[in-house]
């Protein structure tokens, strides 16, 4: 059974009131390319100068490259949809959008959109855990919000040790390796690829709703339209 780091990237959206969580399944056997041709793509900043070795900057995509180009920008974003596309890595995503009813539900519960939308996010990947193991890797988050994402992953665990296997809805849950790991985004490169990624998808949603229509959102919301093929639920 092959084994997948699950890099997961939270997202709530400042033209659209959402919450979405945005992921990419890593091959493990695979992950030492990938990595190489993740810095491939970011070689000009390692190294400027052939004598000159430094760390690139960190890839954010609401804060992306601030002081460059919006050519350069393009670039980065074209080059980690081709290194999604060119490496057959799948995206899964998930969006709740807060509602009145969503808002009602969850009262008092700051975090209750992004539990709802957690819950949506692992019982979409229900269906190929049956034949895989995923290791889920979160972007860093406050403790109360490890407390949501963590949590329901060993309810589930517990309950199911417990023999109550029926009671639990994610039904291939015991292939989630770990309550959920935590990533520093400066120090994860595939956290920052996830932003990325999530970033393309966010623009797409938010220039097709007409919430946002600058030209250069315009151009990464065309980028975002390639990323279709690599969908979890797209055959």
């Amino acid at each position: 059974m092959k084994t997948f780091l699950l890099f997961i990237d939270d997202c709530y959206g400042a033209e659209a009131e959402k919450v979405a969580l945005t992921g990419l399944l890593i091959p493990t056997n695979s992950y030492a390319e990938l990595r190489r041709q993740f810095y491939q793509l970011l070689s000009k900043k390692i190294s400027p100068t052939p004598t000159t070795i430094q760390t690139p900057p960190e890839l954010h995509g609401c804060d992306l490259l601030r002081n460059e180009s919006d050519e350069e920008k393009l670039r980065i974003l074209k080059g980690v949809k081709d290194l999604v596309l060119s490496n057959s890595i799948r995206i899964h995503r998930t969006c709740i959008y807060e509602t009145d009813k969503i808002i009602k539900i969850f009262s008092g519960d700051t975090n209750g959109p992004l539990s709802a939308c957690w819950l949506y996010f692992i019982s979409g990947l229900d269906p190929i855990l049956k034949d895989i193991l995923v290791i889920p890797v979160f972007d860093f988050v406050d403790k109360e919000k490890i407390i949501k994402l963590s949590g329901m992953i060993k309810s589930a665990d517990i309950i199911r040790e417990s023999g109550h296997n029926d009671l639990v809805s994610i039904k291939n849950s015991k292939n989630i390796i770990g309550e959920v790991f935590y990533a520093d985004s400066g120090h994860s490169i595939f956290i920052q690829a996830t932003d990325l990624i999530s970033y393309l998808l966010h623009s797409q949603e938010c220039v097709a709703t007409g919430s946002s229509t600058s030209q250069f959102k315009k151009q990464v919301a065309d980028i975002a339209k390639e990323l279709l093929p690599a969908f979890i639920n797209v055959k």
